[in-house]
């Protein structure tokens, strides 16, 4: 470049980890790109664009990510006071996540937004990134099916089963008919499990309740153990 015009320092937090790129653009020196001091990537950094991408890209860098997992140790307390090392496990986490959204029912996309990664990130694990509706929904799924299975599994030892069932309304204006196992198991305790809620759209009279509530059963293997 010919031009001899001092750069203005840039003032955002967020270049303490890039290298500032200019290129000569009609005859004018112009930031361009930024590149990671850490990984070397090389991100978009016109001054028009922000340096909100960069915020976003210290997270997940995979040298600094890297770097973290080696010098920090955590430990956690065992339930008789023991310790042992603790590691982040984004599978884990995203589990739970899915068991938060259902336990309060809160919104699939609360895992991709700014203010709960902030909030994680802050106060609880640094190493937390952000995990889209998308992936959410899969992961419902998936923890779904996991589940069923042990529950169908468990129900193979089970030598009888009683069932409650309740129909209720949805906040759709939809109604769910609920089916209730309840079963002693191996060690003669009481345990009740929810098999499932199916759409009932068509008149609650004693054929169409019983028709779905066969259907559920019959999913679980448990149309012989009816008690």
């Amino acid at each position: 470049s010919g031009s001899t015009r001092k750069r203005r320092a840039s003032t955002s937090k967020a270049w303490k980890d890039f290298d500032e790129i200019y290129e000569v653009i009609d005859g004018k020196e112009r930031r361009t790109g930024a590149r990671c001091k850490h990984c070397k990537k090389n991100l978009t950094g016109k001054s028009t664009h922000g340096t909100g991408h960069l915020k976003r890209h210290i997270p997940i860098c995979p040298v600094l990510k890297s770097r973290n997992a080696m010098t920090q140790t955590q430990l956690k307390f065992n339930p008789d006071g023991s310790v042992h090392l603790w590691e982040y496990k984004p599978e884990v986490a995203r589990t739970e996540l899915c068991r938060l959204i259902a336990r309060l029912d809160l919104p699939i996309c609360i895992g991709e937004s700014d203010a709960f990664e902030e909030y994680i990130t802050t106060a609880h694990n640094p190493k937390f990134a952000k995990v889209s509706r998308q992936t959410t929904t899969r992961d419902f799924a998936k923890y779904f099916t996991e589940r069923r299975a042990q529950l169908v599994e468990c129900l193979t030892s089970v030598s009888s089963v009683a069932l409650t069932s309740d129909i209720w309304s949805g906040n759709a204006k939809e109604d769910y008919l609920s089916v209730v196992a309840h079963f002693v198991n191996a060690d003669w305790q009481i345990e009740k499990r929810i098999l499932g809620l199916r759409l009932i759209d068509v008149s609650h009279n004693a054929e169409n309740i019983a028709e779905r509530i066969t259907s559920v059963i019959a999913d679980y293997g448990l149309i012989d153990k009816i008690f």
